[in-house]
């Protein structure tokens, strides 16, 4: 299944990459994974368009330093951790 982002989250992922100090990309499938870099946040969107240019899926790792803006990450990855459906 292909995820699409839409306008709103996509403007919430330049801000997290605009705090990022350095940028991996990585490809790969199943056990074997190629991690490239680091890059700079000025190539990530050259990158990311020849990526799609090329039909090539990739998935980049922002390194963002040691503190995590808690509100940003929630905006960008919400999680409900409740089990509500599990049986008692």
């Amino acid at each position: 299944m292909t995820k699409t982002t839409t306008p709103d989250i996509e403007d919430t992922l330049y801000t997290a990459i605009g705090h990022a100090n350095e940028i991996w990309t990585v490809v790969g499938q199943g056990g074997i994974v190629f991690r490239f870099g680091p890059f700079s946040k000025e190539e990530c969107c050259q990158l990311m368009n020849e990526a799609v240019s090329r039909g090539v899926g990739m998935t980049f790792i922002i390194q963002s330093g040691r503190v995590v803006p808690w509100d940003l990450m929630k905006e960008i990855s919400p999680a409900d951790y409740s089990n509500e459906d599990q049986p008692a």
